[in-house]
């Protein structure tokens, strides 16, 4: 099955990402304060009406067949489950390394194994239930959070196309609007019901069934982007700046505002396009699940080992708020940006051991085919991907015609 690359989005994707990673990490420096970053959190929401427009550009006309289902579901679950596993089977390990640490009198923050690590919490993440039953905080590996909601929105996705046929759009709108006017009401309301209780589905289900609507709308608009993709694209980009930096509109004004941005850079076409479209940014995308995913571990070993340090010297190297904050603010930045490359360098580790060689293997499996685990498969699409993007010198040189698509692997 060959389903279309939108190569700027996915850059979009992995700068998101790389937001995320860095939102968690609270270390006293310049970094810290910048609102992007502190509004990261953003980036889920943004996350989400992109995988309601993939999926929809992916699979929209091709549920027809239960064979189709099958398929579906199998591509779906060794996208996201073998990375997922992996990482929340580390942070296990390290709460035992925590536990060891604790009855040896080295000081480890929350005590193991209780809280939002609890062996409940961890038995519904292996079952990517940690945002279904309301545990009321986020547990594990934190941002999986969304990988459990967006899992089970699939479903729905696929229930809507599939059992739905000729009804499928108004059942995809009706879904759109029923969510959102619960989220606008939880909002007028001041309701608070957090994202693991309940929310957090409300707030995927809205977005994901966004990006449906929005790639039928792109279908048939997509024209009225030729000729201006750069003035667009300029607007599309302040605009999402905008609603980062100044957190403005709410969940629902968030998912349209986003669903703005998704059908401008989608034409792939404007010059902003073609920056999106070289290869550092393109990687990016391309690991963007990994960042994702890993960032958690590595930042819970920084914290274990900062900790560790931290009672074993007597001195203070983080707050009581759990701030990192040992040095002058441009020795935080410098720490950040190292945790970023480590990150960075984990991801593509994770992309080449796990993603890619599993990606691959279930495909085979819903193809009904002989599956393999291979190593080289990591290696050989990151290749693939250097081939294909636009060389950084020169990228803004292209003209607003949009490039021939490639294959999408992320679907």
């Amino acid at each position: 099955m060959s389903i279309l690359r939108f190569r700027a989005l996915d850059s979009i994707r992995g700068i998101a990402a790389t937001i995320v990673a860095l939102v968690h990490l609270t270390a006293a420096g310049f970094f810290y304060d910048i609102p992007v970053i502190r509004n990261g959190g953003l980036s889920v929401p943004l996350f989400f009406v992109l995988s309601g427009f993939v999926m929809s550009a992916s699979y929209g006309a091709r549920l027809t067949r239960r064979e189709d289902l099958r398929t579906f579901f199998i591509r779906r679950f060794g996208r996201v489950y073998p990375i997922h596993f992996v990482m929340l089977t580390a942070l296990l390990v390290l709460e035992i390394l925590k536990l060891v640490m604790v009855k040896n009198g080295i000081e480890s923050g929350q005590p193991p194994f209780s809280g939002s690590n609890s062996v409940s919490s961890l038995t519904a993440g292996y079952l990517l239930l940690q945002s279904i039953i309301p545990f009321g905080d986020y547990t594990w590996n934190g941002p999986s959070w969304s990988l459990s909601v967006e899992f089970y929105t699939y479903a729905i996705f696929a229930a809507v196309v599939f059992f739905g046929s000729t009804r499928s759009t108004l059942l995809t709108w009706l879904l759109w609007l029923i969510s959102g006017i619960l989220l606008l009401w939880l909002e007028v309301s001041g309701t608070h019901i957090h994202m693991t209780s309940g929310r957090g589905l409300l707030l995927c289900i809205f977005g994901f069934m966004s990006g449906v609507v929005l790639h039928s709308l792109f279908v048939k608009y997509q024209q009225i982007l030729t000729g201006f993709s750069t003035l667009l694209e300029f607007a599309a980009f302040l605009l999402a700046l905008s609603v980062f930096w100044f957190d403005p509109l709410g969940d629902v004004g968030t998912i349209l505002a986003f669903s703005v941005v998704i059908f401008v850079f989608a034409g792939d076409r404007g010059k902003i396009s073609a920056l999106l479209q070289t290869f550092p940014l393109q990687f990016l995308g391309q690991i963007s699940l990994s960042i994702y995913l890993t960032h958690f571990v590595v930042l819970s070993v920084l914290n274990g080992a900062i900790r560790a340090a931290q009672s074993a010297f007597k001195i203070p190297l983080m707050t009581n708020v759990n701030m990192i904050d040992f040095g002058p603010s441009g020795s935080m930045d410098v720490l950040a940006l190292g945790y970023l490359v480590v990150v960075i360098a984990v991801s593509t580790c994770t992309f080449i051991l796990i993603e890619e060689p599993f990606r691959l293997y279930f495909n085979s499996v819903s193809k009904r085919l002989p599956a393999r685990y291979s190593l080289r498969a990591g290696i050989a699409e990151i290749r693939r991907l250097h081939e294909e993007a636009r060389p950084l010198v020169g990228s803004f040189a292209g003209s607003d015609r949009q490039r021939p698509r490639s294959v999408n692997n992320d679907a």
